[in-house]
């Protein structure tokens, strides 16, 4: 019991606990049970510590990578230039009056170079009926989003078979899921720095879903990442030069993750030219509050940061 909640589970055998909250003094039926070195809240039987160590999501990327990192991987490629940034400076220490001035100044800007309301597009896409019986009713908020950039990506004529699609920041990969479901076709590739214990759910449906032509998940940090090394992307043959028709997706890109996922589409990241055979993308983004001058991808031109800091 904690927090006034109390478990669910069964008790274990010859305990007043289940197997997950019995005291580590207890003796188990399989041995001794131990805290993992790389995060505490893992308990497991100590004969099965060193196997749990070569998989578990939290050890260190020290420990994951010892040989020479396959062609994909380019330490800090999508990070962008570095930039000299001033010190960070809490918003609690600025002057009132000077908070005044700068949201008036981005009112000015805001007022002269929008001239139209933004539009907001929610779109469901034909396929919700059937997707929305095979969920959860407590996701329904994710199915809304997720049935949304389907339909957005059927408007933009981005929705083929012969298209293999990027899922980036894909967690358990149900935004790839569902648009499998839509169009029973087509291939994925799963792209996200940890590994979920219930990706193995999505994964194996995924990898059983009539029509599938290509399936594989990368665990690996966008920032270091060159989609156009992966093989799974090349045409047969092995040539990276020729590679799948592609469409880059993602739901919930978190902050800098957006700016690394653009540089990562492209072929040179000093000529900022898309692959010929990438089709298009729809990303949603989120958390632009981790987001930073130092990753943002149109620093390169800095007119809108003149327009923010210069007079209007």
């Amino acid at each position: 019991r904690r927090s006034s909640v109390y478990c669910h589970f069964d008790r274990a055998a010859g305990s007043l606990f289940c197997a997950h909250h019995r005291p580590l003094s207890e003796a188990a039926l399989h041995g001794a049970r131990v805290r993992c070195p790389y995060d505490e809240t893992h308990v497991v039987y100590e004969n099965r510590l060193n196997k749990h160590m070569k998989c578990c999501p939290k050890r260190p990327e020290s420990s994951i990578r010892v040989e020479l990192p396959p062609p994909y991987i380019v330490r800090n490629r999508n990070v962008g230039s570095s930039v000299e940034l001033p010190p960070f400076v809490p918003i609690s220490s600025v002057p009132t009056e000077a908070l005044q001035q700068m949201a008036e100044r981005i009112d000015r800007a805001y007022n002269k170079h929008v001239t139209d309301e933004i539009p907001t597009h929610i779109l469901r896409h034909e396929s919700w009926d059937s997707l929305f019986g095979r969920d959860d009713h407590h996701r329904t908020k994710h199915l809304l989003q997720e049935s949304s950039i389907i339909a957005h990506l059927h408007l933009l004529g981005l929705l083929r078979t012969d298209a293999v699609y990027l899922e980036f920041g894909a967690g358990s990969a149900r935004l790839s899921l569902h648009l499998h479901q839509a169009i029973e076709g087509g291939g994925h590739i799963l792209i996200d720095r940890q590994d979920f214990r219930s990706t193995n759910k999505v994964d194996n449906m995924l990898r059983h879903a009539p029509g599938l032509s290509v399936l594989h998940r990368v665990v690996e940090d966008i920032r270091h990442l060159d989609v156009h090394q992966l093989p799974q992307l090349a045409r047969p043959g092995g040539d990276t030069r020729h590679l799948h028709p592609h469409v880059a997706i993602s739901k919930h890109l978190c902050g800098c993750a957006t700016d690394y996922t653009l540089r990562c589409l492209m072929m040179d990241t000093g000529k900022q030219a898309f692959h010929p055979d990438m089709l298009g993308l729809a990303i949603a983004t989120c958390c632009h509050n981790v987001c930073d001058w130092s990753s943002y991808t149109i620093f390169s031109s800095p007119i809108i940061l003149r327009r923010l800091t210069s007079p209007c």
